[in-house]
């Protein structure tokens, strides 16, 4: 995974450390789905989505080449102004979104819904 996202997020400006933190991130995100059961009807593609922190769209060719026991995993980004939040099976608040957190799980109650800060 380091080869591969390395370049595409020195593009977009992130230094060494940075990098490795969103490759990090990326790969917990992508372990966690492994352990979570989804109640029915299941969905076929997990969708994972991202509010507010754009690091992660490096990572995105990783991410969507693996899949999670049978699911195959697909990625959203969205501004903290225009979630579409309910097609979203995980969302990832990053830091910049923290302040909306308490909304964000207003909308998601009574959804399947893993929601990471």
């Amino acid at each position: 995974m380091a080869a591969i996202c390395d370049t595409a997020m020195a593009d977009q400006g992130l230094n060494e450390p940075e990098i490795r933190e969103y490759q990090v991130r990326t790969a917990i995100i992508f372990q966690l789905t492994k352990y979570i059961e989804w109640p029915a009807p299941e969905p076929q593609t997990l969708a994972i989505c991202f509010l507010g922190d754009e690091g992660f769209k490096a990572t995105e060719d990783w991410l969507i080449s693996r899949r999670s026991k049978k699911y195959t995993l697909k990625m959203y980004f969205f501004s903290a102004n225009q979630p579409k939040i309910d097609i979203c099976n995980v969302v990832y608040v990053g830091t910049a979104r923290k302040d909306r957190i308490y909304q964000l799980i207003e909308k998601l109650a009574n959804k399947p819904v893993l929601t990471i800060s």
